[in-house]
């Protein structure tokens, strides 16, 4: 194990292995307090919060000034990827039976720091009710009412209808699709007469990478759909968000598949 690990290791240790102080922590992440405020926050009693901000202020995790007490960026930074793998491991844990059923391992996510976003989204099925459910989620989301980023593996029954929207609505709309589904889209837009709008507010984009999910980001919200391990398509589940911060994260995914692609089509 390297000098560095280690010393990381110890950092970690000192923060998670009391209790009080992560209250504080907690408490300091988002904005600097007051010492009275942290004893409210926190529900500790003064002498405990005075003694745990003196061991963390040692070690420059936070300053102190004019009785404002503030977490310092090497201490946030620390935090946050605290924070972030518990997050994973809660997902890991909550949907363990959907992750090692389906092709997770392919996206390409930015690191597992990403993943936990994942989590908050809803997990929708399909049912003897509804079995159709999930396409229609696909259109919903399809359909926005500005904007729709798609990556798509296979060509939903509905597509032509949700070009027409587009178009007829003026709805911009970046895909990605490989390379078969790229020809197939591009003679679809040829043959309902549509040549016009191909980079214009439909901008498709060829992949050659193999899309192994069905993703759909747009100002109602976010649809990520999966393979099964045997490869096929899952048509009962979807994961489902239409939380700012799922919408935010989504478009920078696309952005990330974006790099891969070819040029736009003009």
């Amino acid at each position: 194990m390297s000098e560095r690990y280690g010393d990381i290791q110890k950092e970690i240790k000192f923060l998670i292995n009391s209790d009080n102080r992560m209250k504080i922590l907690e408490c300091l992440y988002e904005s600097p307090k007051s010492l009275k405020s942290l004893i409210e926050l926190t529900n500790l009693s003064n002498s405990s919060v005075s003694v745990n901000l003196s061991k963390l202020q040692e070690k420059g995790y936070v300053s102190v000034k004019n009785d404002t007490i503030a977490m310092s960026n090497k201490c946030k930074l620390l935090l946050t990827s605290i924070f972030n793998l518990n997050d994973t491991f809660n997902l890991l844990s909550e949907q363990a039976d959907f992750i090692n059923s389906h092709k997770l391992e392919k996206y390409h996510f930015n690191g597992l720091k990403d993943l936990p976003m994942i989590g908050t989204c809803d997990l929708v099925k399909s049912s003897q009710v509804d079995a159709f459910r999930i396409f229609n989620i696909f259109k919903e989301f399809c359909l926005g009412r500005e904007y729709a980023n798609i990556m798509f593996s296979f060509i939903p029954p509905q597509f032509p209808e949700f070009i027409d929207y587009w178009v007829e609505n003026g709805i911009k709309v970046n895909l990605i699709l490989d390379n078969d589904l790229f020809e197939v889209f591009i003679d679809l837009m040829k043959e309902k007469e549509y040549d016009e709008f191909l980079g214009k507010n439909i901008c498709p984009m060829n992949i050659n990478k193999q899309i192994n999910f069905a993703f759909i980001v747009s100002d109602k919200g976010v649809v990520i759909g999966s393979y099964h391990g045997d490869g096929k398509f899952d048509q009962n589940a979807v994961y489902t968000s239409t939380k700012k911060d799922a919408i935010l994260w989504a478009i920078n995914v696309f952005e990330d598949y974006a790099n891969f692609c070819g040029e736009e089509i003009l």
